[in-house]
C-alpha cells in the first residue's frame, strides 16, 4: 500500500528539520530539553521577509494536498524568490508538474540536484521526477566552443559554458544567445515535445558579431547634391540623327538622420 507523501513531508525528508521549523513554525523535537541545559537567549527579532515565506509555503502545502497544483506551485515560488534555499525547488517543480509547466519542473529538478545536495532516495526521486519532465517537454543540449560566455535562452540567463545539463523548454523556436569579451554569437533551434535538439554557439572560426552596435553611416549634409548616374555612350548618330537632349540636374537628396535606435544590451537568471 502506498503512502503519498504531502509537499511538507517531502521538505523534511529531504532539507531535515531545521529547515522546516524556520519554515513552518514549529518547534522541534528536544529542543525544550537543551533549553534548559542553555542560558535564555532573547528572542531573535522578527525577520518580516521570512515571515511571509513561511506562510507562502504553508499555503503552498495547503494548495498541494487539496490537489490546486496551480496555487501551489505561485505559493512555493514565491516562498523560494523570498527564500532562496534549494530545498524548496523540489516542492516547486512537483507542483509544476502537476500543474502542466514540465520545461519549468524540469530546470528547477536540475537546479535542486545541483544545489541541495540530496540524499541517494532524493536524489533517485528527482531524477525519476526529470526522466517525466522530458517526455512532457522540449530539450536542448548547448555547445560553446569557448569556456566562459554567459548564455541565455530567449533572453533567459542559463549560465556559463560549458553548459553540461540540458534546458527544458517548450515546444517551438528558440533564439540562444553566447556573449564573452564584447562578442556574441546566436543560434535557432526548433523544439518538440519529447525530443532533444542541439544547438552549437561557435567563437572560433567564424566572425561573431560585436555586442556594441556599429557606429552609424555618416550622412550627407543637409542639401547636398546627389551624385548623378554617368549618362549612357549614345549609339553613333546616323546622318538624320537629331543630336542628344542633355542630361537634366536632379534634384538635391533630403538630409539623413543620423540617429539610430539600436539595442545594445545582451539578453540575459538565474539565482
Amino acid at each position: 500500500m502506498k503512502t503519498r507523501l504531502s509537499a511538507l513531508s517531502l521538505v523534511v525528508a529531504v532539507a531535515g528539520p531545521s529547515l522546516v521549523a524556520e519554515l513552518s513554525g514549529v518547534s522541534l523535537p528536544g529542543s525544550e530539553r537543551s533549553a534548559l541545559a542553555q542560558p535564555a537567549a532573547p528572542a531573535p527579532a522578527a525577520d518580516p521577509v521570512l515571515e511571509t515565506a513561511r506562510a507562502r509555503f504553508k499555503d503552498g502545502v495547503a494548495a498541494f494536498d487539496a490537489k490546486k497544483y496551480e496555487e501551489a506551485r505561485a505559493a512555493f515560488l514565491q516562498a523560494y524568490n523570498l527564500k532562496r534555499n534549494p530545498v524548496i525547488l523540489l516542492n516547486l517543480a512537483q507542483a509544476e508538474l502537476k500543474s502542466n509547466h514540465p520545461d519549468e519542473a524540469g530546470n528547477h529538478l536540475q537546479q535542486f540536484l545541483h544545489d541541495a545536495n540530496p540524499g541517494p532516495e532524493n536524489r533517485a526521486a528527482a531524477e525519476s521526477a526529470i526522466a517525466e519532465a522530458k517526455k512532457k517537454a522540449g530539450t536542448v543540449k548547448i555547445d560553446v566552443d569557448t569556456a566562459g560566455a554567459e548564455v541565455s535562452v530567449d533572453g533567459v540567463l542559463v549560465g556559463k559554458s560549458p553548459i553540461a545539463d540540458v534546458y527544458f523548454v517548450k515546444p517551438g523556436t528558440h533564439t540562444l544567445l553566447a556573449t564573452l569579451g564584447g562578442k556574441s554569437v546566436t543560434a535557432v533551434v526548433t523544439s518538440k515535445v519529447g525530443a532533444l535538439a542541439t544547438a552549437s554557439l561557435a567563437f572560433n572560426g567564424t566572425t561573431a558579431a560585436p555586442v556594441a552596435a556599429a557606429a552609424p553611416a555618416k550622412a550627407p549634409a543637409a542639401g547636398a547634391p546627389v551624385a548623378a548616374a554617368p549618362a549612357k555612350t549614345p549609339a553613333a548618330p546616323t546622318a538624320a540623327a537629331a543630336p542628344l537632349a542633355p542630361t537634366p540636374t536632379p534634384a538635391p537628396a533630403a538630409a539623413l538622420s543620423t540617429t539610430a535606435d539600436t539595442d545594445t544590451t545582451p539578453a540575459g537568471h538565474r539565482d
